[in-house]
């Protein structure tokens, strides 16, 4: 972590049988995170405030309440939130 701990809550609405699949509802506080590898694919939408990510090669890319996108397996990026973040996820974890 970059910044204080953010307090976050998760809704996990759905898991298929086998785990690789869900989907849900987060929030949090803002924070900011070093950079990490996504083991997942994730879907996200942007119920609420904004994001920033930064990937390995500084390439940037700033996310608004409304906007749809996907990390991808494999994704090496950081993660900065400047104010309350909410969002609707779906993330697969393929074999």
């Amino acid at each position: 972590m970059l910044s204080p701990t953010p307090s976050c809550r998760n809704h996990t609405d759905y898991t298929s049988g086998s785990g690789v699949f869900m989907a849900g509802t987060w929030d949090s506080t803002p924070y900011h995170r070093r950079a990490m590898r996504y083991r997942h694919f994730e879907l996200m939408l942007l119920l609420q405030g904004s994001v920033t990510f930064v990937d390995g090669t500084g390439r940037e890319g700033t996310f608004r309440k409304g906007d749809i996108f996907l990390v991808e397996q494999g994704a090496d990026c950081s993660w900065e939130s400047r104010e309350q973040v909410a969002k609707i996820y779906a993330i697969h974890r393929p074999a």
